[in-house]
């Protein structure tokens, strides 16, 4: 990631939005969440079903969204709001739904967006092939 400028990746899986098998691959969360991916490891899982996170997720930290009601775009946009206080971190997308969606609600403001989503898609296709 660090290669490529990154400081985030954010993997979107949502029923309303998109499905994203990489949310099982980097997380073991099955479905309904937002990822972030720091460039150093960390994994930060943003999940509706928090129960459910806890049951299953391999994470660094789940996100109790039931503060916010569950606004998953409220609570991203906030974390790259405190974790990156001087700058707009470099963020990429494993999808341009997902691109989409950050740049028409309120996460947009808080990031920079890597453009080449098909480079990133590419790269972690061939990781879940090798698992």
């Amino acid at each position: 990631m660090r290669s490529k400028g990154l400081d985030a990746l954010l993997i979107i899986d949502m029923a309303d939005i998109t499905r994203d098998p990489n949310l099982l691959f980097l997380s073991r969360h099955s479905r309904d969440a937002a990822l972030i991916v720091l460039n150093l490891g960390e994994r930060i899982l943003f999940p509706l079903d928090t129960s459910l996170a806890k049951k299953r997720a391999v994470v660094d930290s789940i996100a109790d969204m039931r503060a916010i009601n569950n606004k998953w775009t409220q609570a991203v946009g906030e974390f790259f709001k405190e974790r990156f206080p001087k700058k707009k971190p470099v963020v990429g997308f494993t999808n341009n739904i997902s691109k989409t969606i950050c740049q028409e609600r309120s996460i947009f403001s808080y990031i920079e967006i890597h453009e080449d989503v098909d480079e990133i898609a590419s790269f972690l296709a061939v990781l879940r092939g090798t698992q």
